[in-house]
């Protein structure tokens, strides 16, 4: 399709004129091609024809391939079946493809009414009815397949090295798509009011033997797609043999996709599938088919898979309670509570119900209570030994945090890492949230297993707001880690100077020593030069760095800025060279 578009940008008729004009003979020939094809007039097409022009030729756009075929173009502009039938007739390859991606027989699959009326609004044909434009494209495609279309033949990958492709299609992946699974899949992708899957179309390819288990490099078989099309298409696809616990390379069936969906057509689709024996309980790494259900939030799907008996607390996988607290469905989490769902039931990873709801940025505290009230454990540790509190700092509010806190979490308890939750908020989060962790009795000196304190976290990741906090807590500025490191050189080395020159400056101010060494005898100098901080470096020396200490390497810190392409050529190495 991205070939098509990018071609009818120069074959339309406002532009064909001008383009014409700075075309060569052959180009012109080319065009009158297209042209031809656009309005619809074989008589035309025959003219060009008979002037020697190639039925297979590849239509050129700004100079290169373009990769599409006259038949392509006809299908592109569902042309008429008499017009499909006499380019065929006339040579041209029904299974050419552009770039290995697409046959005739895909673009035609591909091309939705909706899409025809928005990309080709000036098309002859585009004022037909929806009805219409399906009908043109079932008698254009029963034209391809009676004239040997492939109708098995499978797609590659996108060519991203084309802007337009990455413009249009930024993350189209479906390598191995075949024809049938590309007509579902467009579905499913589109939506039912953009696109609509008819059951003539899937039984006109399954008569022409359209494999109905082939799937993408992803796993995903046709009737994985065909669930957002309702009961009907899929129980096309399984009296043609569909494998109904086929799964995708995430361990999904095709119930499960049904059951993350939120449309009445994939529940009509699920209860299909259940009536044919489809596993219930079926476990993917997404989680079983009632989790899915419960985190979309689609209560009558839940309902549904209940009434079918899905298991309110399978053991060792993500459970629906998870699904719900991710999804932030706080009614369904009330609902599966009073089932009976298990709050401390825990996945692979060792994460609860708890956990998941205090990693959201946007926590409903009503969650959190309701979970707490139903005995969830608030201090329990994941596999990584985290608590929901130390869950909670990356992505969740203060308040989310302070509702923790009230609700009993341990703040110095510490992960398999030996990190606290001060740690990691000194790192990622609000210095509100660092005040309230130390207010509630964190330790501020405690390290983990590198030797590390939350005043090197946040020097480290150059965070002045933390920084001064921690230190007017009484944080330790002197300190090493298991390396030998201080809090001043961890400073003066990064992702980025920004803020890191206040950084430094505080932490001197309070006491750092600026020419304190490390375990191979580098100084905090030596460590700016080698992290390309510019502008550390001349603080530092502002700040009495000695230039003319040697490590145990016996180099200098100029010997570091020689060496850094950052900093050759800068006023910083002429102010080591004078001060060296």
């Amino acid at each position: 399709m991205v070939s098509i578009i990018a071609m009818l940008l120069v074959v339309s008729s406002s532009s064909m004129v001008a383009a014409q004009k700075s075309m060569t003979q052959s180009a012109r020939t080319q065009s009158a091609m297209f042209q031809a094809i656009y309005q619809g007039k074989i008589d035309a097409v025959q003219s060009v024809i008979d002037s020697g022009v190639d039925i297979n030729m590849r239509y050129q756009v700004e100079g290169k391939r373009g990769g599409v075929t006259p038949l392509m173009m006809a299908v592109a502009y569902l042309s008429t079946p008499e017009m499909i039938q006499f380019l065929i007739d006339s040579g041209a390859e029904v299974d050419a493809h552009c770039d290995k991606q697409s046959t005739a027989l895909i673009y035609c699959l591909g091309i939705g009414s909706k899409v025809f009326k928005t990309l080709l609004p000036v098309a002859p044909g585009s004022t037909r009815t929806d009805a219409e434009l399906d009908r043109a494209k079932y008698e254009i495609v029963k034209v391809l397949l009676n004239n040997g279309a492939d109708v098995n033949w499978a797609r590659h990958e996108s060519d991203h090295s084309d802007p337009a492709n990455r413009m249009v299609r930024p993350r189209d992946r479906t390598d191995g798509t075949t024809p049938l699974a590309w007509y579902l899949r467009r579905g499913h992708t589109m939506g039912r009011r953009d696109w609509i899957c008819t059951p003539e179309m899937v039984q006109l390819l399954i008569a022409h033997g359209a494999e109905v288990n082939v799937s993408t490099t992803d796993g995903e078989t046709p009737l994985m797609f065909a669930v957002d099309q309702g009961p009907e298409m899929v129980q096309l696809l399984l009296d043609a043999g569909a494998k109904i616990e086929a799964e995708d390379r995430a361990g999904m069936t095709a119930l499960s996709h049904a059951a993350w969906r939120e449309n009445e057509t994939s529940l009509g689709s699920a209860k299909l599938l259940l009536a044919n024996g489809a596993e219930i309980n079926h476990l993917s790494k997404a989680g079983y088919p009632l989790t899915l259900a419960c985190t979309s939030g689609n209560t009558s799907m839940v309902e549904l898979l209940m009434e079918h008996g899905a298991d309110v607390n399978p053991s060792g996988g993500f459970t629906p309670l998870m699904g719900a607290a991710r999804g932030s469905q706080v009614e369904l989490i009330e609902w599966l509570l009073k089932e009976g769902a298990d709050p401390n039931a825990v996945n692979r990873n060792g994460w609860t119900a708890l956990m998941e709801a205090a990693e959201l940025e946007n926590t409903d505290g009503e969650i959190i209570a309701m979970l707490i009230e139903a005995g969830a454990k608030v201090n329990a540790r994941c596999a990584e030994g985290k608590t929901a509190l130390m869950c909670a700092l990356m992505w969740a509010q203060p308040a989310t945090i302070r509702q923790l806190l009230d609700l009993g979490a341990d703040v110095r308890m510490k992960d398999e890492d030996g990190s606290t939750a001060l740690m990691l908020a000194a790192e990622e989060s609000s210095v509100e949230v660092v005040a309230m962790l130390v207010e509630a009795g964190a330790k501020v000196d405690a390290t983990n297993a590198e030797g590390k304190s939350a005043l090197m976290w946040a020097a480290k990741f150059a965070r002045p707001a933390a920084v001064r906090l921690l230190l007017d807590q009484g944080a330790d500025v002197r300190m090493k880690d298991k390396a030998g490191s201080t809090v001043l050189m961890i400073a003066a080395q990064g992702y980025s100077e920004e803020s890191r020159v206040e950084v430094v400056a505080m932490l001197v101010e309070a006491g750092a020593k600026v020419n304190a060494r490390g375990a191979e005898g580098k100084t905090a100098l030596m460590c700016a030069a080698m992290e390309s901080m510019p502008g550390v470096v001349r603080q530092l020396l502002d700040l009495g760095a000695d230039a003319q200490l040697k490590d145990k390497a016996g180099k200098w810190a100029i010997d570091y800025a020689r060496d850094n392409f950052a900093l050759s050529g800068s006023p910083v190495l002429q102010q080591l060279k004078t001060v060296f």
